[in-house]
């Protein structure tokens, strides 16, 4: 499992206005987010790798989690 960890301000740019995401539809989305962060803190923490993405591309995301997975099971 792969943590993809942000801050909210940057999860709040990237996710608030998809309306796949009720939780945060509300009036105040940011301390929501916040609050959920919190509350999911400890399962989040349980990840094989904590990548922090704020200001990371997504293909640099992929190239660092490719690279950590194949040095730990031997891919090319």
């Amino acid at each position: 499992m792969v943590y993809l960890k942000a801050e909210p301000r940057t999860l709040l740019e990237r996710v608030g206005q998809d309306p796949n995401r009720p939780l945060l539809q509300g009036d105040q989305p940011l301390e929501t987010l916040t609050r959920l962060l919190s509350e999911r803190a400890a399962y989040y923490e349980q990840a094989h790798l904590t990548l922090q993405v704020d200001r990371m591309s997504c293909r640099l995301v992929a190239n660092r989690i490719w690279s950590h997975f194949s040095k730990r099971h031997h891919l090319d």
